[in-house]
């Protein structure tokens, strides 16, 4: 297959392209080869983490109602960027929509613990919202 064959000629060390990573698991989730797209997000974490990634794979995780999936990938994706507020946020959001309000209010108190933050002010901001 001529994806796969453009991914082993990346010099993924050197450089890689988030949204080849993307395009290759999006063509096999449309051949309904779910196991597939779920190899080459995971491979493309391992090899070179971006957001899109896991943003991309947390989305199909939970369309396909594999939760807990979606939470160690979340979790995954704040040990990989700490400082990221939007990822707090999302994986805060995640947990309210099912319902764990206790488990979001948590989930802020350690983002807000971090050391370093790139946006504090969306995490006060969203967590205004959430828990109006």
């Amino acid at each position: 297959m001529a994806f796969w064959e453009c991914l082993k000629q990346i010099p993924h060390e050197r450089f890689s392209f988030t949204k080849l990573w993307l395009l290759v698991a999006q063509f096999e989730i449309w051949q309904l080869h779910l196991k597939a797209a779920r190899q080459i997000l995971g491979n493309a974490i391992g090899k070179v983490p971006k957001d899109k990634i896991f943003n991309k794979y947390i989305e199909i995780e939970l369309q396909v109602g594999n939760i807990d999936c979606g939470r160690k990938l979340c979790e995954k994706y704040l040990e990989w960027a700490p400082e990221n507020c939007y990822a707090w946020s999302k994986y805060a959001e995640l947990e309210r929509s099912l319902c764990a309000t206790e488990r979001a209010r948590a989930i802020f108190e350690l983002a807000i613990a971090q050391p370093a933050l790139d946006m504090p002010v969306l995490l006060w901001k969203v967590h205004a919202i959430v828990f109006q």
